[in-house]
């Protein structure tokens, strides 16, 4: 049988794999990590430094990662798209990656471009822009950018839900699993996100009302963005 290691970072984007274990009833073994600006990511409890972590884990040193291992074999499978493609298979018949194939497409399209443009530019270049030039003088510019990249992204992701109630089209997908994290992280940036998109504020607050969501704030520490904040 096949083990199940998720390194994670609460607040994260690693929310989204912790979120689909609990909404899917997946077993595994949670190793929490946290950021240091200078370090990078270690071991909440001390018992994983950051170069341990990208010797034995994750190449990379970012959250999640997750470990399969059994009595023959042992791997990491990195990178959120990744991810919620190997969840997706153990849970085929949730269809998290779409039921025809426009669907499946519309998902890996959505996945894609959360991944790429939403998170590893946008907020990459709002919180880290350090990690686009190594020129300080440079990174006031990379930040404006970046709140740039984000208002488009939301826009882009607001004018989805104005349409629909899903992103990917007609079903519940990972798609919505993920982005559903975005929201936070838009307001965590300062965004006026309650008023500019409100049709991706009524997503998110029926998510909120899904067990598995309030169990993974619960278990992160995090207070739910609905009811709207007076």
């Amino acid at each position: 049988m096949t083990q199940l290691t998720l390194y994670r970072a609460n607040g994260s984007c690693s929310f989204v794999i912790h979120n689909l274990f609990l909404e899917l009833n997946i077993p595994f073994t949670p190793v929490l990590m946290t950021f240091d600006p200078v370090i990078g990511y270690s071991a909440t409890d001390g018992s994983l430094s950051h170069a341990a972590y990208k010797a034995t884990v994750h190449p990379s040193g970012y959250v999640p990662a997750l470990v399969l291992s059994s009595a023959s074999h042992s791997e990491t499978i990195a990178e959120v798209p990744a991810l919620l493609t190997y969840i997706a298979a153990l849970r085929p018949q949730r269809n998290l990656l779409g039921t025809s194939a426009p669907q499946r497409a519309r998902v890996a399209q959505w996945l894609t471009y959360i991944s790429g443009v939403l998170h590893g530019m946008g907020v990459a270049m709002v919180w880290r822009p350090g990690r686009f030039s190594d020129d300080t003088a440079a990174h006031a510019g990379i930040v404006k950018k970046g709140f740039q990249v984000l208002e488009e992204a939301f826009g882009r992701i607001e004018a989805r839900f104005a349409e629909g109630e899903f992103l990917a089209g007609e079903s519940e997908t990972a798609a919505d699993y993920y982005v559903f994290v975005f929201w936070r992280m838009g307001l965590l940036a300062g965004l006026n996100m309650y008023d500019k998109f409100p049709s991706f504020g009524r997503m998110v607050e029926r998510m909120e009302g899904k067990d598995s969501v309030r169990a993974t704030l619960a278990a992160e520490g995090l207070t739910p963005s609905f009811p709207r904040p007076q």
